[in-house]
Formats: structure tokens, C-alpha cells, sequence
């Protein structure tokens, strides 16, 4: 028994003799198996969720540089986010993590005192050639 969209999965017992398990040591291995199976499928809910949030920072963080370089709403800078991501063939998470690393290297480069050129004027510059996937703008 599986949990929808999860494999299902074994729990292999054996004797050393033959009809080595009785009902009762049949009835507790199932026990044991759906036990297994509850923590294994909660394991798999909490991953997924932190995946989700940590996707879901990244995201937040890519919408703020939009909204604070160009002066973009939420709305807007999420749905450039989005075309990007459609334009590009890449998931809008990466494309938020571009944005983010991007900012971080040039923040790196202003503090050593090099030059990295001047900061993007539109959000299409932002979103150029540089994004990584496929396509083109």
C-alpha cells in the first residue's frame, strides 16, 4: 500500500525454518510495514516542503531585486519572472536564482573596488542574453 504518487515499496522478512511465521508474526509484520511506510512517506512530505520554501525564498528574493531596481509591484515583477521563464525554457526558480547571484556578484565586485559596468536600465536588460536556458528573448 502507497500513498498516491509514491512507488510502493517491500519489507522483506525471513525464517530460517519453514512456515517459520505463524498469523499473529504475519499480522505484525504488516503492522510494522505500515509503519514503515507512514515515516518514509512523512520523510518524503517533509523534504517537499522544504524544497517549497526554500523555492519559494528564492523566488521572493528575485521579485524584490526587480522591485527595487525598477520599481516594479509584486504582480509585475513576478509575472517578468514568468515570461522570462517561458521565454528561456527554465524554471522561474532558476531565473530568480540568477537574478539573486547576479546581485551578489555585482555587490562582491563593488566592494573590491571593481568595475562591473552599471546596473541593468530596464527589466528587459535584466532579463537579456545573460539569463541561463534556452531561446532567445
Amino acid at each position: 500500500m502507497a500513498p498516491d504518487g509514491l512507488a510502493p515499496g517491500a519489507v522483506n522478512l525471513y525464517s530460517t525454518r519453514r512456515d517459520g511465521f505463524g498469523h499473529s508474526d504475519r499480522v505484525l509484520g504488516e503492522v510494522f510495514a505500515m509503519h514503515v511506510g507512514v515515516t518514509v512517506y512523512g520523510a518524503h512530505a517533509v523534504a517537499n516542503l522544504r524544497r517549497a520554501v526554500e523555492t519559494r525564498d528564492v523566488i521572493g528574493q528575485g521579485k524584490g531585486i526587480l522591485m527595487e531596481r525598477f520599481g516594479l509591484s509584486s504582480g509585475a515583477a513576478f509575472d517578468l519572472l514568468v515570461r522570462t521563464s517561458q521565454t528561456r525554457n527554465v524554471k522561474v526558480r532558476d531565473v530568480a536564482q540568477w537574478l539573486v547571484n547576479e546581485r551578489g556578484t555585482r555587490a562582491r565586485s563593488n566592494d573590491n573596488g571593481s568595475n562591473v559596468g552599471p546596473a541593468p536600465s530596464s527589466p528587459q536588460a535584466v532579463v537579456g542574453d545573460t539569463v541561463p536556458g534556452q531561446g532567445s528573448p
